[in-house]
């Protein structure tokens, strides 16, 4: 199964990423994660055990499904770069 792809790791990622673990839908190294905030993205990874991407090309190149968990104002600056991925 291809990986799992999440855009942002805030709150609405963490709660989402938790159900699906507690599930056992994905494992958790068939998740991987981009957020701006590089702390968030290391608290993830800690708490979950999910992979970091490097940027959002990383998350679009790998994932078979993204999951946009960020705020309705920043979704076009997130797809333009990843748009042709």
């Amino acid at each position: 199964m291809p990986p799992l792809g999440f855009i942002g790791a805030g709150n609405m990622a963490e709660a989402i990423i938790a159900g699906i673990l507690q599930k056992q839908l994905f494992d958790p190294r068939d998740i991987i994660a981009f957020d701006i905030n590089p702390k968030r993205m290391d608290a993830m990874a800690q708490r979950f055990g999910i992979r970091i991407a490097r940027n959002l090309e990383d998350v679009a190149s790998s994932a078979g499904t993204i999951i946009l968990a960020v705020k309705p104002g920043t979704i076009e600056t997130v797809v333009r770069p990843i748009k042709d991925l």
